[in-house]
Parts: C-alpha cells; sequence; structure tokens
C-alpha cells in the first residue's frame, strides 16, 4: 500500500518534470518559440486527485519550477491565459494559504509581465486571507491604484491595512491614505507606494530591476514637466534623476541622462 501511495505522490510530479522538459526542448529547438507557446497547464483537479493528499508538496514543487521557468515577456492579452498565471492559480488552489505564491505572483504579473487582470485575480484571491500582511497590501494598493485606475478601493485598502497590519508599517499607509485622499498629483501619488515595494525587494530581484525603470520613469516625467514648465517659473523643481544625477539642459530643455517611456500613458 505504501508503495502505491508513494507511487501516486510521484506521478503528478514527474508530469511536471516532463513537460518542463518538453517546452525546454522546443524553445532551445526553435528560438522563436516562446514559453506561451509550450507550457502546459493541468487543471488543479487533476493533481488534488492523483496527489494522494500531498497537494502541499505538488504546490511547492511547480512553485519552485515556475521561479526556473519565469520570463519577462510581456502578456498583452486580457483573457486570464498567460501560462504564469494559469500555473499560480493552480498552485494556489492547491495550497489556498501560499503566501509567497500570491504575493510573488501577484507582483510579478503586475510589475513584470503587465497582465493586469491576472494579477488582479490573485490579489482578489490573496486579500481573503492576507490583508493584514502590509507587503502584500503595498502590491493591491498600488495595483488598483495605478493599473486597474480605481482610487477608491485603492483607498479603501489602505485604510484597512493600516488598521490591521503591524503597527511598524502604519506611517507609511497614512502617508497613502493621505496622497490618495487628495485627488490629485497621480505620479507623485504612484511613485511614493511603488518605492515602497522597491525597498522591500533584495537588490538584482527581477521585479525590483523593472520597479527601478517605472521608477526612474515616474520620476523623470513628473520631474521634467515641472523644470520645463515655461508658464510657472515659481514651481520647486527636482534636478536630479532618480540615480540623484543632474538632469541635463540642452537648447533650453532638461532632459534625463536615461532612456525612459512615460509612465502615466
Amino acid at each position: 500500500m505504501k508503495y502505491y501511495k508513494s507511487l501516486y505522490i510521484l506521478l503528478p510530479i514527474l508530469f511536471i518534470v516532463i513537460n518542463l522538459s518538453f517546452a525546454r526542448y522546443w524553445q532551445k529547438a526553435i528560438p522563436e518559440v516562446t514559453s506561451q507557446d509550450v507550457q502546459i497547464n493541468i487543471d488543479s483537479s487533476i493533481y488534488k486527485i492523483s496527489g494522494f493528499g500531498n497537494q502541499k508538496l505538488i504546490s511547492s514543487f511547480m512553485w519552485l519550477l515556475t521561479l526556473i521557468d519565469s520570463d519577462s515577456e510581456h502578456y498583452k492579452k486580457r483573457d486570464l491565459n498567460s501560462w504564469i498565471f494559469l500555473r499560480i492559480k493552480n498552485i494556489i488552489e492547491l495550497d489556498p494559504t501560499f503566501y509567497t505564491a500570491y504575493k510573488i505572483g501577484a507582483q510579478y504579473l503586475s510589475i513584470v509581465k503587465d497582465d493586469i487582470f491576472g494579477a488582479k485575480y490573485l490579489i482578489d484571491k490573496g486579500l481573503v486571507h492576507f490583508s493584514n500582511r502590509a507587503d502584500f497590501m503595498y502590491i493591491a494598493v498600488f495595483h488598483y491604484f495605478n493599473e486597474l485606475k480605481n482610487r477608491n478601493l485603492a483607498l479603501r485598502l489602505a485604510k484597512e491595512c493600516l488598521k490591521s497590519c503591524e503597527q511598524k508599517y502604519q506611517f507609511y499607509f497614512q502617508k497613502i491614505i493621505e496622497k490618495l485622499s487628495l485627488k490629485k498629483d497621480d505620479l507623485q501619488t504612484s511613485y511614493e507606494i511603488l518605492l515602497g515595494q522597491y525597498d522591500s525587494l533584495n537588490k538584482n530581484d527581477p521585479v525590483q530591476l523593472k520597479i527601478y525603470t517605472k521608477l526612474y520613469a515616474l520620476k523623470a516625467e513628473k520631474d521634467l514637466g515641472c523644470l520645463n514648465n515655461k508658464t510657472n517659473k515659481k514651481l520647486k523643481c527636482s534636478t536630479k534623476d532618480f540615480d540623484n544625477r543632474p538632469y541635463e539642459f540642452n537648447n533650453g530643455y532638461y532632459r534625463a541622462e536615461k532612456k525612459w517611456k512615460l509612465f502615466s500613458n
């Protein structure tokens, strides 16, 4: 009986490994093939049946492989069908309290993959369990405010965290609430919320690197809009970029040293 039980546990893991090998083979054989083209996701109910009650073990293994497989290719569709979203969805269905999958998954989909609705799905599910976790609520507030343009819900989530999150984070959420309540200066509000996420991540984390480009763009858009404003000379403008480098002044206009894209588009 123990032999068959072990076999039941190994079967879903074996399938996942075969899927990974298949995907990597085709990506090496045909460079144009992306992870979205070759990754296969099986409904979590199959794993629940075949896993013989070892859902947490299987979900942990799937999460490890997801970290290995993760790519930075943007997913432009809004159909909840990106391979990485479907993988993480399976993981949290197998283990509904797998905090890291909610947090890193939502952040990765929102910031790196630009899978706005995939991130929303994970955030909404995560709020059921983790509305008292400040790092998760940072992600939720930013996503609803900036990506989904829902200031009211972002404000409500920030107020909820102010009541239930650890006391040491209350100062930061109080500042966010004040900014969201003003209903103006969206660039500065986005900047301050995103900066909180950036500071919480390790250097060279792919999510932090992506957030860096957004923060650089946010600050450049705000600062250069101020510096190049010819109609109001009394504005107090920052003269340095996110890297603390001075903006260049050429032909009557200030410019950033690095290339950047409009954040507000």
